[in-house]
């Protein structure tokens, strides 16, 4: 895993709720197409459409299908 793929999934865990001064200075600063920090979270802004597509491409990959999805 990456050092951002770790910060992002932490920030998942932590949800919107913190009140650090960096998601502070994150809203204030408006959505900037090129901010990595956008790119990053991203995929916790799919539809719903979108996120039962990937889950189930993801109960549909061979060798996958002893995982549990949550929601199924």
């Amino acid at each position: 895993m990456s050092v951002t793929a770790i910060k992002g999934y932490k920030a998942m865990l932590n949800g919107t709720t913190s009140s650090s001064s960096a998601s502070k200075k994150r809203k204030s600063k408006g959505k900037k197409k090129d901010d990595p920090k956008t790119k990053r979270t991203r995929i916790m802004q799919l539809s719903d459409s979108e996120s039962a597509n990937m889950v189930n491409s993801i109960r549909h990959t061979p060798g996958f299908n002893r995982l549990q999805v949550a929601g199924s």
